[in-house]
């Protein structure tokens, strides 16, 4: 069993990461911005992400959170 942020990941981690997180790209083409900017939110703690590997993730949540705010 894996715990992320407190979330039982109980079976595939894989299957549970790209359900519940989205990578930068992903978030980026979403929110319709570069990746270069969501980066730069990141680093400037304006975007909540994690860093699993080399790999920046997002929360999905966060994609409906920024276009209702825009």
């Amino acid at each position: 069993m894996s715990l992320i942020n407190g979330l039982d990941l109980g079976g595939s981690m894989e299957t549970h990461l790209k359900e519940w997180f989205v990578s930068v790209s992903e978030f980026a083409k979403a929110v319709k911005v570069t990746p270069q900017a969501i980066r730069k939110g990141i680093k400037e703690n304006r975007i909540m992400a994690s860093k699993i590997g080399h790999q920046w993730v997002i929360p999905k949540q966060l994609i409906e959170q920024w276009i209702k705010s825009d």
